[in-house]
């Protein structure tokens, strides 16, 4: 099971214990009692299986499993994010820009770039109206990004926000954090050329810092060494570039641990989880796509083992929460390389001292 995998990552064996170990160790026992608890007494779901549909109970088991693993992540690291309490957030609305609300459905979705979010804001935009009723397939891919075609939570007066919160099916998407920054660099850098959108923005800037000697007027594509180590930098100079939605930490996007989201869907579900959002939320009149299957999964493996250890241990910290909180593990990534994937372990173990 990948919880009880999970463990020896989030708790790594050393003899002289720091404050975060003992932390992660604590997180660690109430994993154990938590998944005694459940496979000994079982547990009430928050979401009832739908008669009918055979796999909905897999998908509820999924769902109280993710539950677990994030509130157990979340108690351990609350010390990395001590302000970030529910009513901070709601005080300062501006962390709640990325949760789109629809009235009809009493939905709240938290985009996350780069994990299905042009689908669902389709979806989103279909059921507001404000996009046309047609197979999603048919709708232009940058039309559900138009401004006007949602409306976020952050519009709203506070009272109206703790209501909503509150009353509201919330749900959000992730994916392995390590396949996201891959994907988006992919994207936005290498299929895009030198005229797309983020190389003419930000590629002198890249290569300027971390281009290994490169002109910053060299049309090359930005290198992904380079990009993850503009990305990863501690103390980027520009805040706005390297820390971009559709690569920033997915915790800082959504805030799952101040916001109690009722559906935790992952793309390696994809299918499943939004059948789940869909009849929670009595929506027959939208399909979500069939089919989809990531194709960056290789690549990133192939990309982020070709870093020198010192960037990859930047990036890890970097997603570090994410790993923790959304309950994957750098080594996911090697399916085949058993030496990638043994040192790969190692190296996060190691950043929880």
């Amino acid at each position: 099971m990948q919880l009880l995998g999970s463990l020896q990552v989030m708790v790594p064996f050393r003899t002289k214990a720091s404050s975060r170990t003992l932390l992660y160790s604590a997180a660690a026992i109430s994993l154990v009692g938590g998944l005694l608890f459940i496979y000994g007494k079982g547990i009430d779901s928050p979401m009832m299986p739908i008669a009918g549909d055979s796999d909905v109970v897999q998908v509820v088991s999924n769902q109280e499993e993710r539950h677990m693993t994030m509130k157990l992540a979340c108690d351990a690291t609350k010390s990395l994010r001590p302000d970030e309490e529910l009513e901070y957030l709601i005080q300062h609305s501006k962390f709640l820009d990325h949760i789109i609300v629809n009235e009809d459905h009493k939905l709240l979705y938290c985009y996350i770039p780069k994990v299905s979010s042009t689908q669902w804001k389709k979806v989103m935009g279909v059921l507001s109206g404000t996009l046309p009723d047609r197979p999603l397939n048919e709708i232009l891919g940058r039309a559900p990004h138009e401004r006007g075609v949602h409306r976020f939570l952050s519009d709203f007066p506070l009272a109206e926000v703790r209501n909503r919160l509150a009353t509201y099916t919330s749900f959000l998407f992730v994916r392995h954090p390590l396949e996201r920054l891959v994907s988006g660099y992919v994207n936005k850098f290498a299929k895009a050329g030198p005229d797309g959108y983020f190389n003419r923005l930000f590629s002198a800037e890249i290569k300027r810092q971390f281009g290994d000697g490169q002109p910053a007027s060299n049309t090359s594509t930005v290198t992904f060494d380079s990009f993850a180590r503009w990305v990863s930098n501690p103390h980027p100079k520009n805040v706005l570039g390297a820390r971009n939605e559709h690569w920033k930490p997915m915790v800082d996007l959504c805030h799952p641990c101040a916001v109690n989201y009722t559906i935790i869907g992952k793309m390696e579900t994809l299918a499943e989880d939004a059948r789940l959002v869909l009849r929670s939320a009595r929506v027959t009149s939208v399909a979500f796509p069939a089919g989809f299957r990531s194709r960056t999964h290789d690549t990133a493996a192939d990309l982020f083992s070709s870093l020198e250890p010192d960037v990859q241990r930047h990036v890890l910290r970097l997603y570090f929460e994410d790993l923790l909180v959304f309950g994957y593990r750098p080594s996911d990534l090697y399916v085949a390389n058993t030496t990638a994937h043994m040192n790969s372990r190692i190296m996060f173990e190691s950043l929880l001292v």
